[in-house]
């Protein structure tokens, strides 16, 4: 489980734990996850100036993410690093996921995009698009939005992992 930068590695962490054999993971909760390292998205572009995430910060994050492997959006970039990156027999077997996105933030766009390409690899997905939301609105103290927020994560927790 993660939220953003942390979202971005909780999805990024399955695949190898998968290539290699476990241990077996009960599911993937990533909210609002970084996972595409070529900043080219519709949301990236669209949205620059957005509270608790700027796209001028983005290079810089995944610059020092992927400090000796790779360079931002270089073709010779892991999918076991970048889940943007992953085949769909990359992501075939993985755990379910839990997927959010914000409908204005930046990571909006590749959050959806790694919920599609999960269920396109047959992976039981719940991608959730928050009506109004930005990055990590769920912080915010008092707010429906952010009520309805944790209490859907809870849910879903709840429900994947059969805790109920």
């Amino acid at each position: 489980m993660g939220e953003s930068s942390g979202g971005g590695i909780a999805a990024a962490v399955a695949m190898p734990v998968k290539e290699r054999g476990g241990p077996a993971l009960l599911a993937q909760i990533v909210d609002a996850p970084t996972v595409d390292d070529r900043l080219a998205t519709a949301s990236m572009i669209q949205f620059t100036d957005i509270p608790g995430w700027r796209a001028k910060d983005a290079p810089y994050s995944w610059g020092y993410y992927l400090t000796g492997t790779a360079s931002p959006g270089d073709d010779q970039v892991s999918h076991t690093a970048v889940p943007a990156r992953a085949t769909l027999e990359d992501l075939s077997g993985l755990p379910p996921a839990y997927v959010v996105a914000y409908e204005v933030d930046l990571t909006r766009d590749e959050a959806i995009d790694y919920a599609r390409h999960l269920m396109e690899a047959g992976v039981h997905t719940d991608l959730r698009v928050y009506e109004g939301a930005s990055h990590l609105s769920h912080l915010f103290p008092g707010t429906a939005i952010g009520r309805r927020m944790l209490d859907d994560r809870l849910s879903a927790i709840t429900g994947l992992l059969n805790i109920e």
